[in-house]
């Protein structure tokens, strides 16, 4: 990853507009600034598994079942 696109990431991440991040990186489509949004959700749910209470006790409850069959 570019050190724009890191920049970048860690601006979004930071509530950054999305306009903004795509005017500084020169995408023409908004879709490829997007990407961006994506990377901050998918740490964020690696975050809240990690660290939140309820994700932990949600985790341990699944775990009890032992892991998913496939059919």
């Amino acid at each position: 990853m570019s050190r724009s696109h890191s920049t970048a990431t860690l601006m979004h991440q930071n509530k950054a507009d999305i306009r903004v991040i795509q005017e500084m990186l020169g995408h023409a489509d908004i879709s490829t600034t997007q990407i961006y949004t994506h990377v901050a959700i998918n740490t964020l749910k690696e975050v809240y598994q990690e660290t939140h209470p309820l994700a932990q006790r949600e985790f341990n409850n699944l775990a009890a079942f032992g892991p998913p069959c496939s059919i």
